[in-house]
């Protein structure tokens, strides 16, 4: 995707994109954002365990 924009010599400002990204996959991506968190937290109490 970044390539073609690129190749044709469009820009796009980013804030435009960001304004776009936040209204259609705000929450969407909060979820994901949220629970990679979760996990992350999960695994680094597992390495924690382990390590004693």
């Amino acid at each position: 995707m970044m390539n073609q924009i690129q190749e044709r010599e469009i820009w796009i400002p980013y804030g435009e994109v960001k304004k776009y990204y936040v209204s259609k996959i705000g929450k969407w991506f909060r979820k994901i954002e949220g629970g990679w968190e979760i996990l992350i937290e999960n695994n680094e109490q597992q390495q924690v365990l382990k390590e004693k």
